[in-house]
Protein backbone atom coordinates (compact mmCIF):
# COMPACT_ATOMS: atom_id res chain seq x y z
CA UNK A 1 0.00 0.00 0.00
CA UNK A 2 2.77 2.44 0.92
CA UNK A 3 6.40 2.50 -0.15
CA UNK A 4 9.42 2.51 2.18
CA UNK A 5 10.01 6.11 1.14
CA UNK A 6 6.54 7.07 2.40
CA UNK A 7 7.24 5.34 5.69
CA UNK A 8 10.54 7.18 6.03
CA UNK A 9 8.83 10.53 5.39
CA UNK A 10 6.33 10.23 8.21
CA UNK A 11 8.69 8.72 10.76
CA UNK A 12 10.53 11.99 11.33
CA UNK A 13 7.34 13.72 12.45
CA UNK A 14 5.95 10.91 14.57
CA UNK A 15 8.88 9.02 16.06
CA UNK A 16 8.88 11.00 19.31
CA UNK A 17 5.33 10.11 20.31
CA UNK A 18 5.71 6.54 19.04
CA UNK A 19 8.98 6.04 20.92
CA UNK A 20 7.39 7.00 24.24
CA UNK A 21 4.99 4.07 23.94
CA UNK A 22 7.38 1.37 22.73
CA UNK A 23 10.43 2.47 24.70
CA UNK A 24 9.39 0.28 27.61
CA UNK A 25 9.43 -2.83 25.44
CA UNK A 26 11.71 -4.78 23.16
CA UNK A 27 13.28 -1.88 21.26
CA UNK A 28 14.11 0.17 24.34
CA UNK A 29 17.76 -0.73 24.65
CA UNK A 30 18.63 0.09 21.08
CA UNK A 31 16.68 3.34 21.15
CA UNK A 32 18.28 4.40 24.41
CA UNK A 33 21.74 3.57 23.12
CA UNK A 34 21.39 6.08 20.33
CA UNK A 35 19.25 8.58 22.25
CA UNK A 36 21.95 11.24 22.05
CA UNK A 37 22.43 10.99 18.29
CA UNK A 38 20.95 13.62 16.06
CA UNK A 39 17.39 13.50 14.77
CA UNK A 40 18.31 12.47 11.25
CA UNK A 41 20.22 9.38 12.39
CA UNK A 42 17.40 8.35 14.73
CA UNK A 43 14.82 8.79 11.99
CA UNK A 44 17.00 6.69 9.69
CA UNK A 45 17.12 3.97 12.33
CA UNK A 46 13.35 3.93 12.76
CA UNK A 47 12.74 3.79 9.03
CA UNK A 48 15.31 1.10 8.17
CA UNK A 49 15.86 -1.07 11.26
CA UNK A 50 12.27 -1.61 12.31
CA UNK A 51 10.79 -4.44 10.28
CA UNK A 52 7.12 -3.61 10.57
CA UNK A 53 5.34 -2.28 7.49
CA UNK A 54 2.52 0.11 6.77
CA UNK A 55 0.47 -2.79 5.42
CA UNK A 56 0.72 -4.38 8.86
CA UNK A 57 -0.38 -1.12 10.49
CA UNK A 58 -3.34 -0.94 8.12
CA UNK A 59 -4.37 -4.49 9.05
CA UNK A 60 -3.87 -3.67 12.74
CA UNK A 61 -6.14 -0.61 12.51
CA UNK A 62 -8.81 -2.55 10.61
CA UNK A 63 -8.74 -5.34 13.22
CA UNK A 64 -9.16 -2.83 16.04
CA UNK A 65 -12.04 -1.10 14.28
CA UNK A 66 -13.80 -4.24 13.03
CA UNK A 67 -13.59 -6.03 16.39
CA UNK A 68 -12.21 -9.33 15.09
CA UNK A 69 -9.63 -10.75 12.71
CA UNK A 70 -12.30 -12.42 10.57
CA UNK A 71 -14.29 -9.18 10.19
CA UNK A 72 -11.10 -7.30 9.25
CA UNK A 73 -10.29 -9.97 6.66
CA UNK A 74 -13.70 -9.47 5.06
CA UNK A 75 -13.20 -5.70 4.95
CA UNK A 76 -9.73 -6.06 3.46
CA UNK A 77 -10.84 -8.88 1.11
CA UNK A 78 -8.07 -11.20 2.17
CA UNK A 79 -7.78 -14.45 4.11
CA UNK A 80 -8.04 -14.54 7.88
CA UNK A 81 -4.69 -16.33 8.01
CA UNK A 82 -3.05 -13.34 6.32
CA UNK A 83 -4.55 -11.01 8.92
CA UNK A 84 -3.49 -13.26 11.83
CA UNK A 85 0.03 -13.57 10.46
CA UNK A 86 0.34 -9.81 9.94
CA UNK A 87 -0.73 -9.09 13.53
CA UNK A 88 1.58 -11.76 14.93
CA UNK A 89 4.54 -10.43 12.91
CA UNK A 90 3.75 -6.85 13.96
CA UNK A 91 3.68 -7.84 17.63
CA UNK A 92 7.01 -9.62 17.22
CA UNK A 93 8.60 -6.63 15.46
CA UNK A 94 7.35 -4.16 18.07
CA UNK A 95 7.95 -6.42 21.06
CA UNK A 96 4.45 -5.59 22.29
CA UNK A 97 1.25 -7.61 22.63
CA UNK A 98 -1.38 -5.64 20.76
CA UNK A 99 -4.38 -7.89 21.42
CA UNK A 100 -5.47 -10.08 24.28
CA UNK A 101 -6.74 -13.44 22.94
CA UNK A 102 -8.32 -14.61 26.19
CA UNK A 103 -11.85 -13.55 25.27
CA UNK A 104 -13.99 -14.86 22.40
CA UNK A 105 -12.84 -11.91 20.29
CA UNK A 106 -9.43 -10.22 20.43
CA UNK A 107 -9.37 -7.15 22.67
CA UNK A 108 -6.78 -4.38 22.50
CA UNK A 109 -4.29 -4.39 25.33
CA UNK A 110 -3.39 -1.13 27.05
CA UNK A 111 -0.31 -0.77 24.84
CA UNK A 112 -2.32 -1.87 21.81
CA UNK A 113 -4.89 0.84 22.41
CA UNK A 114 -2.21 3.54 22.55
CA UNK A 115 -0.43 2.21 19.48
CA UNK A 116 -3.73 1.96 17.61
CA UNK A 117 -4.17 5.73 17.98
CA UNK A 118 -0.61 6.33 16.77
CA UNK A 119 -1.09 3.96 13.84
CA UNK A 120 -4.06 6.01 12.65
CA UNK A 121 -1.88 9.13 12.71
CA UNK A 122 0.85 7.41 10.71
CA UNK A 123 -1.56 6.14 8.04
CA UNK A 124 -3.18 9.56 7.77
CA UNK A 125 0.23 11.19 7.29
CA UNK A 126 1.10 8.65 4.60
CA UNK A 127 -2.14 9.31 2.75
CA UNK A 128 -1.42 13.03 2.87
CA UNK A 129 2.12 12.37 1.64
CA UNK A 130 0.84 10.34 -1.31
CA UNK A 131 -1.83 12.91 -2.19
CA UNK A 132 0.69 15.72 -2.25
CA UNK A 133 3.13 13.62 -4.27
CA UNK A 134 0.38 12.99 -6.82
CA UNK A 135 -0.24 16.72 -7.10
CA UNK A 136 3.43 17.37 -7.82
CA UNK A 137 3.66 14.47 -10.25
CA UNK A 138 0.70 15.57 -12.37
CA UNK A 139 1.38 19.30 -11.90
CA UNK A 140 -2.36 19.76 -11.48
CA UNK A 141 -3.96 22.46 -9.36
CA UNK A 142 -6.78 20.93 -7.33
CA UNK A 143 -9.69 23.26 -6.65
CA UNK A 144 -12.26 22.56 -3.97
CA UNK A 145 -15.28 24.49 -2.70
CA UNK A 146 -16.65 24.27 0.85
CA UNK A 147 -19.97 25.88 1.75
CA UNK A 148 -20.60 26.85 5.37
CA UNK A 149 -23.56 28.17 7.27
CA UNK A 150 -22.42 31.62 8.41
CA UNK A 151 -23.64 30.97 11.97
CA UNK A 152 -21.43 27.94 12.62
CA UNK A 153 -18.77 28.34 15.37
CA UNK A 154 -15.86 30.17 13.76
CA UNK A 155 -13.14 28.60 15.90
CA UNK A 156 -14.06 25.06 14.89
CA UNK A 157 -14.18 25.92 11.19
CA UNK A 158 -10.82 27.69 11.41
CA UNK A 159 -9.29 24.63 13.04
CA UNK A 160 -10.39 22.41 10.13
CA UNK A 161 -9.09 24.82 7.49
CA UNK A 162 -5.76 25.20 9.28
CA UNK A 163 -5.37 21.42 9.17
CA UNK A 164 -6.33 21.43 5.48
CA UNK A 165 -3.64 23.99 4.68
CA UNK A 166 -1.05 21.60 6.09
CA UNK A 167 -2.50 18.45 4.55
CA UNK A 168 -2.97 19.93 1.05
CA UNK A 169 -0.56 22.86 0.71
CA UNK A 170 -0.93 22.99 -3.09
CA UNK A 171 -4.71 22.81 -3.29
CA UNK A 172 -6.80 25.88 -4.07
CA UNK A 173 -9.71 26.23 -1.66
CA UNK A 174 -12.82 28.40 -1.97
CA UNK A 175 -14.99 28.95 1.11
CA UNK A 176 -18.57 30.15 0.63
CA UNK A 177 -20.74 31.24 3.54
CA UNK A 178 -24.47 31.67 3.48
CA UNK A 179 -27.60 31.43 5.55
CA UNK A 180 -29.88 28.46 6.08
CA UNK A 181 -30.88 26.93 2.74
CA UNK A 182 -28.03 28.45 0.74
CA UNK A 183 -25.75 25.52 1.57
CA UNK A 184 -28.04 22.79 0.22
CA UNK A 185 -28.78 24.91 -2.85
CA UNK A 186 -25.07 25.28 -3.68
CA UNK A 187 -24.52 21.54 -3.22
CA UNK A 188 -27.54 20.74 -5.37
CA UNK A 189 -26.31 23.04 -8.16
CA UNK A 190 -22.72 21.72 -7.99
CA UNK A 191 -21.49 25.12 -6.83
CA UNK A 192 -19.87 23.52 -3.78
CA UNK A 193 -18.27 20.13 -3.17
CA UNK A 194 -18.99 19.82 0.55
CA UNK A 195 -21.43 21.70 2.75
CA UNK A 196 -21.76 22.11 6.51
CA UNK A 197 -25.06 23.40 7.78
CA UNK A 198 -27.59 23.33 10.55
CA UNK A 199 -30.04 20.49 10.01
CA UNK A 200 -32.80 20.83 7.45
CA UNK A 201 -35.76 18.47 7.33
CA UNK A 202 -36.28 18.85 3.58
CA UNK A 203 -33.43 18.36 1.09
CA UNK A 204 -33.27 17.63 -2.64
CA UNK A 205 -33.19 13.84 -3.26
CA UNK A 206 -29.68 13.97 -4.77
CA UNK A 207 -28.06 15.30 -1.58
CA UNK A 208 -26.49 13.02 1.01
CA UNK A 209 -26.84 14.18 4.59
CA UNK A 210 -24.67 13.06 7.52
CA UNK A 211 -25.36 14.33 11.02
CA UNK A 212 -22.04 14.85 12.83
CA UNK A 213 -23.00 16.81 15.94
CA UNK A 214 -25.76 18.72 17.67
CA UNK A 215 -26.07 21.90 19.70
CA UNK A 216 -28.46 22.51 22.55
CA UNK A 217 -31.07 25.18 21.92
CA UNK A 218 -31.59 28.21 24.14
CA UNK A 219 -34.37 30.71 24.63
CA UNK A 220 -32.96 34.23 24.31
CA UNK A 221 -34.58 37.47 25.49
CA UNK A 222 -33.29 41.04 25.75
CA UNK A 223 -32.26 41.68 29.37
CA UNK A 224 -34.68 44.59 29.81
CA UNK A 225 -37.60 42.81 28.11
CA UNK A 226 -40.71 42.12 30.26
CA UNK A 227 -40.36 38.40 29.51
CA UNK A 228 -37.21 38.06 31.60
CA UNK A 229 -39.36 37.76 34.73
CA UNK A 230 -41.75 35.18 33.26
CA UNK A 231 -39.74 33.45 30.53
CA UNK A 232 -40.86 29.99 31.67
CA UNK A 233 -44.55 30.82 31.18
CA UNK A 234 -45.74 29.56 27.80
CA UNK A 235 -48.75 31.88 27.82
CA UNK A 236 -46.48 34.87 28.39
CA UNK A 237 -44.30 33.86 25.44
CA UNK A 238 -47.37 33.75 23.22
CA UNK A 239 -48.05 37.43 23.92
CA UNK A 240 -44.72 38.69 22.57
CA UNK A 241 -43.14 38.60 19.14
CA UNK A 242 -41.17 35.46 18.27
CA UNK A 243 -38.29 35.50 15.78
CA UNK A 244 -38.17 32.24 13.82
CA UNK A 245 -35.42 30.86 11.58
CA UNK A 246 -36.43 30.42 7.93
CA UNK A 247 -34.39 29.17 4.99
CA UNK A 248 -34.32 30.78 1.56
CA UNK A 249 -36.84 28.22 0.29
CA UNK A 250 -39.39 29.61 2.75
CA UNK A 251 -39.23 26.53 4.94
CA UNK A 252 -38.79 26.52 8.70
CA UNK A 253 -38.13 23.52 10.95
CA UNK A 254 -38.64 25.63 14.10
CA UNK A 255 -41.84 25.62 16.12
CA UNK A 256 -43.90 28.79 16.19
CA UNK A 257 -45.29 29.41 19.68
CA UNK A 258 -46.35 33.05 19.60
CA UNK A 259 -49.30 34.43 17.72
CA UNK A 260 -47.04 37.29 16.62
CA UNK A 261 -43.90 36.16 14.76
CA UNK A 262 -41.33 37.19 12.18
CA UNK A 263 -39.31 34.92 9.93
CA UNK A 264 -35.56 35.66 9.61
CA UNK A 265 -33.18 33.69 7.38
CA UNK A 266 -30.08 33.74 9.62
CA UNK A 267 -29.27 33.34 13.30
CA UNK A 268 -27.09 36.45 13.46
CA UNK A 269 -30.03 38.57 12.37
CA UNK A 270 -32.23 36.93 14.97
CA UNK A 271 -29.67 37.55 17.71
CA UNK A 272 -29.36 41.21 16.73
CA UNK A 273 -33.13 41.74 16.75
CA UNK A 274 -33.46 40.07 20.15
CA UNK A 275 -30.68 42.24 21.63
CA UNK A 276 -32.70 45.31 20.60
CA UNK A 277 -35.88 44.07 22.25
CA UNK A 278 -37.74 43.31 19.01
CA UNK A 279 -38.76 39.85 20.21
CA UNK A 280 -37.61 36.52 21.64
CA UNK A 281 -36.20 33.45 19.90
CA UNK A 282 -34.95 29.87 20.15
CA UNK A 283 -31.36 29.59 18.88
CA UNK A 284 -28.33 27.23 19.13
CA UNK A 285 -26.40 27.67 22.37
CA UNK A 286 -23.33 29.33 20.80
CA UNK A 287 -25.56 31.99 19.20
CA UNK A 288 -27.14 32.69 22.59
CA UNK A 289 -23.83 34.03 23.91
CA UNK A 290 -23.13 36.52 21.12
CA UNK A 291 -24.61 39.59 22.80
CA UNK A 292 -24.15 40.87 26.34
CA UNK A 293 -27.60 42.44 26.10
CA UNK A 294 -29.29 39.04 25.87
CA UNK A 295 -30.28 36.57 28.59
CA UNK A 296 -30.31 32.86 27.70
CA UNK A 297 -32.46 30.13 29.26
CA UNK A 298 -32.77 26.36 28.89
CA UNK A 299 -35.79 25.10 26.95
CA UNK A 300 -36.62 21.78 28.65
CA UNK A 301 -40.05 23.02 29.68
CA UNK A 302 -40.99 24.38 26.24
CA UNK A 303 -42.70 22.45 23.40
CA UNK A 304 -39.74 22.97 21.04
CA UNK A 305 -36.91 20.90 19.60
CA UNK A 306 -34.24 20.73 22.28
CA UNK A 307 -31.30 20.28 19.88
CA UNK A 308 -30.30 21.45 16.42
CA UNK A 309 -28.26 19.08 14.26
CA UNK A 310 -25.05 19.93 12.41
CA UNK A 311 -25.02 18.11 9.08
CA UNK A 312 -22.49 17.48 6.33
CA UNK A 313 -23.86 17.61 2.80
CA UNK A 314 -22.59 16.41 -0.56
CA UNK A 315 -24.11 15.74 -3.97
CA UNK A 316 -24.71 12.05 -4.67
CA UNK A 317 -24.07 12.68 -8.38
CA UNK A 318 -20.46 13.68 -7.66
CA UNK A 319 -17.80 11.04 -7.13
CA UNK A 320 -15.98 11.29 -3.82
CA UNK A 321 -12.41 12.55 -3.94
CA UNK A 322 -9.76 12.12 -1.26
CA UNK A 323 -10.37 15.74 -0.25
CA UNK A 324 -14.11 15.11 0.13
CA UNK A 325 -13.37 12.20 2.43
CA UNK A 326 -10.80 14.29 4.31
CA UNK A 327 -13.31 17.07 5.02
CA UNK A 328 -15.99 14.59 6.12
CA UNK A 329 -13.52 13.02 8.55
CA UNK A 330 -12.13 16.29 9.92
CA UNK A 331 -15.46 18.08 10.35
CA UNK A 332 -16.80 14.99 12.14
CA UNK A 333 -13.81 14.96 14.50
CA UNK A 334 -13.75 18.70 15.25
CA UNK A 335 -17.48 19.21 15.70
Amino acid sequence: MFSKQARFAVMSALFGEFEKIISKDGKANKLNSIANHDRVRLTHYLATEMNWTLDQLNIFVNCAQAGSFSAAARLLRCSQSKVSTAISDLETDLGVSLFSREAYKPVLTSAGDQLYKEAIKILDRCNTFQNNAALHATRQQISFVVALDEALPTDKCEQVFSEFAQAYPNARLSIKTGSLGDISHWIDQHEADVGLSFGLNILPPNIERRTISRFEQRLIICKDHPLTSCWDNINALKKYRQLVILDNMNYSSAEVISNNYWYVDNYYGISSFVSKGVGWAIVPEHIATLSEDVSAFHVEHLPVIKYVDITLLKNLDTQDSSITQWFFTMFSEVF
